[in-house]
């Protein structure tokens, strides 16, 4: 599936794992943030720091190579709420 820069700024959520994407993907960075600010975007960053999106995403911090661990924990309490 192909992604472009303008499905980016018109998600309404956007959940980035194991990239810091000012550093990796300067144009993605710039293109997260427009979607984030300007049309109200909810970002969501797996990561091992805060990157610079902290200001516009939530940040779950994870360990290098422990992402796909974090995000299993993650759906697996998403799982657990809908339960009834």
């Amino acid at each position: 599936m192909q992604v472009t820069y303008r499905d980016v700024e018109r998600a309404k959520a956007i959940l980035i794992v194991g990239l810091d994407a000012e550093q990796e993907s300067p144009i993605l960075h710039l293109r997260i943030r427009k979607a984030a600010t300007r049309f109200g975007a909810r970002v969501f960053v797996v990561h091992a720091r805060r990157t610079r999106l902290r200001d516009v995403a939530e940040h779950v911090l994870a360990r290098p190579g422990h992402e796909a661990a974090v995000l299993e924990e993650i759906l697996d309490a998403a799982g657990a709420d809908d339960s009834p």
